[in-house]
């Protein structure tokens, strides 16, 4: 009986060598694409981001107007800078903000508008709170300095915000009142966060 030898199959090596070497190429093509995707879509949510908030920002100072009526002055901006501190320099922040200010008579009506105004924002959906909000403007002395403030935190479209009302305090205040025997009340309702490109003119 005569048997029949088989030769195993072999693959050329030059062939595996292509082989692998178009299996890294396609690999790397993937991932440049996948990262260069990623990026832009990022960018696309951040950018967006900034948009829902300004937008979120403009609709609730419009309710604001609404309940407590139209302020003696007040201010819209947009800008952006570069996070840096003594041992750090980061990336690019923007921030969007709107200031407004009322002449009182005092404290007492202050604190009816701060209620006022803090019941519109906590309406809105777009503002979540982070923390409980403040009850009242509270007086505190730092440096012979007397300051009438209060604060409340929230998220609106991913970034985080602040509300601060500022009453009767000049160093805190860069709004003027119409009034000069009233006292100021200024309030700022702001969001910032980290930016994947200059959307605002930079301030640095």
């Amino acid at each position: 009986m005569v048997r029949l030898r088989t030769q195993k199959n072999r693959t050329p090596l030059p062939w595996m060598r292509t082989h692998k070497l178009i299996s890294l190429f396609m690999f790397i093509v993937l991932l440049v694409a996948g990262i260069f995707v990623y990026e832009r879509i990022a960018l696309e949510l951040n950018k967006r981001a900034f948009a829902h908030a300004r937008s979120a920002i403009d609709t609730v100072y419009a309710d604001i107007i609404k309940s407590v009526g139209p302020p003696d002055n007040s201010k819209r901006s947009s800008d952006c800078s570069i996070y840096e501190n003594e041992f750090v320099v980061g990336p690019d922040y923007c921030n969007i903000d709107t200031s407004f200010i009322y002449g009182v008579l005092d404290e007492d009506e202050a604190t009816a508008q701060f209620k006022k105004i803090q019941t519109v924002i906590n309406q809105h959906k777009n503002f979540k709170p982070t923390r409980p909000l403040s009850l009242k403007i509270t007086d505190q002395t730092v440096v012979n300095s007397a300051y009438h403030t209060a604060s409340d935190e929230f998220i609106a479209a991913g970034l985080p915000c602040i509300v601060n009302y500022v009453y009767d305090t000049p160093r805190e205040i860069f709004l003027s009142i119409n009034d000069s025997s009233k006292k100021p009340f200024q309030i700022v309702i702001g969001c910032n966060g980290k930016t994947w490109a200059l959307y605002y003119p930079r301030t640095d």
